[in-house]
């Protein structure tokens, strides 16, 4: 399984998820999370220095 598959399964539960949830399947969340922010299905917030991300359901 490729990392960015590993990645979209650990976000398939619709929850939210930390940079730190994206380390257990990659080691570099960062640079995955500037890529994940091209994709239409994902979603990324910042708050308070903490980064967010899940995905959501395609129309």
């Amino acid at each position: 399984m490729s990392k960015y598959e590993q990645i979209i399964e650990l976000l398939s539960d619709g929850e939210w998820h930390t940079k730190e949830d994206l380390g257990q399947v990659t080691v570099f969340p960062e640079l995955w999370l500037d890529e994940l922010r091209h994709e239409p299905d994902v979603e990324i917030v910042d708050e308070a220095s903490t980064v967010k991300v899940k995905l959501v359901a395609s129309a």
